[in-house]
């Protein structure tokens, strides 16, 4: 019986989270209602007047290498100011648990999501306190936001933005190196590996025999921010070559 009880009221062991939470996995629940187009359309439908009559027309988007996008600086904000003082973190903070103290139902579906990206925001807010530790790499790399990803994606035919992992085998030692550095931040920061994604062709991703050309992001561990960590196109290393 003493056994029994034992087993029946012992508690569970809570699997320790070894990343940051994915903000961008949820794309259409992101907490500040943001869409990220993981597959953009080839052509988007416009209506067009034609002898006074509205009528759809097909219009092809423009296409752009990875590495000329980041050349433009068309994704860097980097001017942005993260906000790390402590009256403003507290009352953040509170005003998000008081919605999270408001959430019910079960850890699963939409009600789940909501619950995780109201903690991940609780804990990227807490980080701040020590942001002016790590400020030097801060500055290294430029910020963006999901929406102007978004706007990138969704106006370029052959773009997609993707989880970095299946791009490993090709980074050069350069991203390897910014990846590498970036995850030594937020373990001293906070315990927890980064979240990577990338903008690359359609192309590129899938099973690939050709060097490919992505640009390098980095979830911020300060908030549901990017920091854009480079580019690169015949720096990048196709195994079959080696």
């Amino acid at each position: 019986m003493g056994l029994f009880g034992t087993k029946l009221w012992a508690k569970k062991k809570v699997k320790k989270e070894t990343h940051l939470y994915d903000f961008a996995q949820h794309a259409s629940n992101n907490s500040y209602g943001e869409y990220i187009r993981l597959v953009a359309e080839v052509e988007d439908v416009e209506e067009v007047n034609s002898s006074n009559e509205k009528v759809k027309a097909r219009v092809k988007k423009p296409s752009a290498t990875p590495l000329e996008i980041y050349k433009l600086g068309t994704l860097n904000q980097p001017q942005r100011q993260i906000i790390h003082s402590d009256e403003y973190i507290k009352a953040e903070r509170d005003k998000l648990a008081k919605k999270l103290s408001l959430v019910r139902g079960s850890d699963s579906g939409a009600t789940g999501y909501a619950r995780q990206e109201l903690r991940s925001m609780i804990e990227r807010l807490g980080n701040r306190k020590r942001l002016e530790e790590f400020q030097p790499l801060l500055e290294k790399y430029p910020h963006t936001t999901t929406q102007a990803i978004t706007d990138v994606v969704s106006g370029h035919s052959n773009l997609r933005f993707k989880e970095a992992s299946e791009f490993m085998p090709d980074f050069p030692d350069d991203a390897v190196d910014a990846m590498e550095e970036y995850r030594q931040m937020t373990q001293a920061l906070c315990g927890k590996d980064p979240v990577f994604y990338v903008i690359a062709d359609k192309k590129d991703f899938g099973e690939v025999n050709q060097r490919r050309d992505p640009i390098l992001f980095a979830q911020s561990p300060f908030g549901f921010i990017w920091q854009i960590l480079g580019a690169w196109d015949d720096e990048m290393i196709y195994l079959g070559d080696l």
